[in-house]
């Protein structure tokens, strides 16, 4: 749900005090509320990356949903979608962190690459 705050808390940033935003296992389910997409992301105005595994199989953050996620950025001066794939051992609910969801076995790599964006992001 952390992706909820994250949006919200760049949207209603009048002291510019956000300087980029990472939304990862987004919330995308609209029956949420405050899931990403109803919310008003065309107020996002820093950079932004939209951060995925094809393979999260929890059912309030589906890929194929999370993938409209960037063209709603539309006031975002730099924004991407990264969609990864790999990892071992899911196991238990897919909602949680030892799935998918959570990037399970391929954690360091998932920090790595939202970390060289955070340092140059680029679209």
């Amino acid at each position: 749900m952390g992706s909820i705050s994250a949006a919200a808390a760049a949207i209603r940033d009048s002291e510019d005090l956000v300087s980029g935003l990472v939304l990862s296992s987004s919330v995308v389910a609209y029956k949420i509320p405050g899931a990403v997409p109803k919310q008003p992301l065309d107020r996002i105005r820093v950079p932004t990356l939209v951060f995925h595994h094809e393979n999260d199989a929890c059912w309030a953050c589906r890929p194929h949903e999370a993938k409209n996620i960037a063209s709603d950025l539309k006031n975002a001066p730099i924004k991407k979608t990264i969609f990864v794939s790999g990892g071992s051992g899911a196991s238990g609910n897919p909602c949680e962190p030892m799935h998918f969801h959570g990037f399970v076995g391929m954690q360091n790599e998932a920090v790595d690459l939202i970390a060289a964006w955070i340092i140059k992001p680029t679209e």
